[in-house]
């Protein structure tokens, strides 16, 4: 092989749809085993991520609610979903199988989940996880691009019916039928995270010296010697330190950069960054940092951006393939993740909470509105519930200019019926005087 052709193989992105040479696409076929050798077995920061997402999303659990047709919702706390998700089958236990398909989903943008059923009963006795090299999309045509799926068991092809997958994909702008791996996007970033540890650990077993050229060697023997010379006495971590002396009229040049010049360890937190940055990770949770401000934002940033975003992929497909099979006549239900059980956007919750309150005291909104939007029961608000609060220290100034008090019953010309329509509190003439 030339030097040339070696050069443009070595430039060429491991991962990708395309790498490009001389102006020209030249397709390249997709590859799992290298992006889940390349990306996930040996690069800790895209390892890091995935980890981090599936263990924060599997540590979620969905409810199942029902929407009655009023639009009233109920959350169902017995069911045989909830139970089938809880045990999905024998060899796994709920978090695990999340933490799986999580995965899957991260690695390849793909995740495959067989409804396992028995006989003629089309409700599913378990959920079985299949890896997504072994399953090819089977086209039902330009109307339905998914018609079904071929699965390689390893003794033969099966063919599995499209109503018996979840079929969960990432968006893929040239290919409907396929996700797109986020190892793509961050694929320059790999290979050069990778090549660099690899340097990193190659230049420490040499004792931290770059590639050497080795003149004055007049014979095949000598240049021999010499190699086995430098191997026995300096090559190696365990000969660091050691002097080495060459025979008479031989010359030591060292080739490459030096290390302080490669600024190796910038260029490996930098390409780390990168991947994190495709991975919707920020680096203060696996980089750490001092600002514990930072730290729960940078956790916040997970959920909104990574792990609630995945978790809604998979209901989506859930609630249009599995939850119809569970809902009985008249049940309209759907499996949903409560964001008011999640701990790092409590302070969400604390801010919609003042909100609340605020419009509450202040008029705005009605005490079953509030509680309403807080997620309480709204028919529990009282027999006021349906009033508004008048605030006490509003003036009412008329496009006249004439002031009216908020006290006046004539307020109900200038606001509207809903303030005149609440009750007056018993203290209102009281609090008028002063």
């Amino acid at each position: 092989m030339s030097f040339k052709k070696f050069m443009q193989q070595k430039m060429a992105p491991v991962h990708g749809d395309y790498y490009i040479q001389k102006g020209q696409e030249n397709p390249k076929e997709h590859k799992y085993d290298e992006i889940a050798r390349d990306a996930y077995q040996y690069n800790a920061y895209f390892r890091a991520c995935v980890e981090l997402i599936s263990n924060t999303a599997a540590s979620l659990n969905p409810v199942l609610c029902n929407y009655t047709d009023n639009g009233d919702k109920e959350q169902l706390l017995v069911s045989d979903l909830w139970k089938l998700l809880m045990h999905p089958n024998p060899d796994e236990g709920a978090y695990s199988f999340k933490q799986r398909m999580f995965s899957y989903a991260l690695v390849a943008d793909e995740c495959y989940i067989q409804l396992v059923t028995v006989g003629r009963d089309k409700t599913p006795r378990a959920l079985n996880i299949i890896q997504p090299d072994k399953v090819k999309v089977i086209s039902g045509g330009y109307s339905n691009p998914i018609g079904g799926f071929e699965v390689n068991s390893g003794k033969g092809k099966v063919n599995i019916p499209k109503s018996q997958m979840i079929y969960v994909k990432g968006f893929n702008p040239t290919k409907i039928t396929a996700g797109s791996p986020l190892a793509y996007a961050s694929g320059y970033a790999i290979d050069t995270n990778n090549e660099m540890m690899k340097y990193n650990l190659r230049n420490m077993q040499n004792g931290g010296v770059p590639p050497l050229v080795i003149k004055g060697a007049r014979t095949q023997r000598e240049v021999d010697g010499l190699s086995d010379m430098w191997d026995r006495t300096y090559g190696g971590s365990n000969n660091a330190g050691k002097p080495f002396f060459p025979m008479s009229g031989v010359e030591i040049e060292q080739l490459g950069m030096s290390n302080r010049d490669a600024q190796w360890l910038e260029g490996i937190e930098l390409t780390g960054k990168q991947i994190m940055m495709a991975m919707n990770v920020a680096p203060e949770i696996l980089l750490g940092t001092s600002n514990r401000a930072s730290y729960e934002q940078a956790y916040k940033s997970l959920y909104i951006q990574a792990v609630l975003p995945l978790w809604q992929n998979f209901l989506d497909a859930m609630n249009n393939v599995l939850v119809p099979l569970f809902a009985k006549k008249g049940q309209h239900l759907m499996l949903e993740i409560d964001r008011n059980k999640i701990d790092a956007l409590s302070e969400d919750k604390n801010e919609l909470h003042k909100r609340e309150r605020q419009d509450y005291l202040a008029g705005i909104a009605t005490r079953k509105e509030a509680r309403e939007v807080l997620g309480y029961n709204p028919e529990d608000s009282g027999a006021d519930g349906d009033s508004f609060q008048r605030p006490v220290n509003v003036t009412v100034v008329p496009q006249d200019g004439e002031e009216i008090d908020p006290m006046d019953g004539d307020m109900e010309d200038v606001i509207g019926d809903n303030l005149a329509d609440a009750e007056p509190n018993a203290d209102d003439n009281a609090i008028a005087d002063r």
